[in-house]
């Protein structure tokens, strides 16, 4: 998902070998907060019959993709609704996957609290997946702690 200042990233995304694979979605009302950005893309996701949705911080870039097939797996398996959250040395991170049951109050989201009140409103619903990946917890805001 893109803010729409970042429409010239469009043709970038377009070009390369990976692009197949995504869907590219400018959201207008982006600058508004996270809540917004991500209501967008739960809105995009049901329109698409999409049945299930992974909230990626782009600022996280260290996340391998065995750990995105392990949380992918484990979404596609949960029984019922389900919040899949990656959780590195005790410590929950991102990316976050929601069932398609989640995507109503995905799209209900505004300001810029983003999707923390469900997770944590998840209960038995919230899934911990232990991984073995720091990428899930490092961002490129953030320097390394040593």
């Amino acid at each position: 998902m893109l803010r729409p200042e970042d429409r010239d990233l469009v043709e970038d995304i377009r070009a390369a070998d990976w692009a197949a694979r995504v869907q590219v979605v400018l959201c207008a009302d982006a600058r508004l907060g996270m809540g917004h950005s991500l209501a967008c893309g739960a809105r995009a996701a049901a329109q698409r019959g999409w049945d299930r949705l992974f909230v990626a911080l782009g600022d996280m870039a260290w996340v391998q993709p065995a750990t995105l097939a392990i949380l992918q797996d484990a979404l596609a398996n949960a029984n019922g609704p389900a919040i899949v959250q990656p959780v590195h040395d005790g410590e929950p991170g991102h990316p976050v996957g929601f069932s398609r049951d989640y995507l109503p109050r995905l799209m209900a989201l505004s300001g810029d609290q983003g999707a923390r009140p469900l997770v944590r409103g998840a209960a038995a619903g919230l899934i911990r997946v232990p991984v073995v990946d720091a990428g899930v917890l490092e961002d490129l805001d953030t320097p390394p702690t040593d």
